[in-house]
């Protein structure tokens, strides 16, 4: 596939990809170039595909836990609740993947089963 891409925009193999390198890790040089980093869609995520990905890789939540202090200050990643109903149409209920559930929210057990002594 890239090289009918390479002959359908008549772009040199080498000069592919040496752009492809170049654009890895030209974060620096893009305002140089005329690029303004500061104005895109995510400013807060680096233009260097390899320094976003290393971020991404060592926190992947980070803008998960931003955006719920933000918005729930009371909450933590673990402590926001997930509620019982369904939250989307034909899905199941996620409230298992609660990290915490109240005791008075479990029930009684279905089955009793006691100790066996051997």
């Amino acid at each position: 596939k890239m090289e009918s891409a390479l002959v359908e925009k008549n772009v040199a193999r080498d000069c592919f990809i040496n752009r492809l390198f170049f654009f890895l890790v030209a974060d620096s040089i893009l305002e140089r170039l005329g690029i303004h980093i500061k104005t895109s869609n995510r400013p807060h995520i680096s233009f260097n595909p390899l320094k976003a990905a290393r971020g991404f890789l060592h926190d992947p939540f980070s803008d998960i836990r931003s955006v719920l202090e933000q918005q729930h200050p009371d909450y933590t990643f673990y402590s926001l609740e997930i509620p019982r109903a369904p939250i989307i149409k034909d899905v199941p209920s996620l409230y298992g993947l609660n990290c915490y559930i109240e005791d008075s929210d479990i029930g009684e057990p279905a089955l009793n089963i006691g100790l066996i002594n051997l």
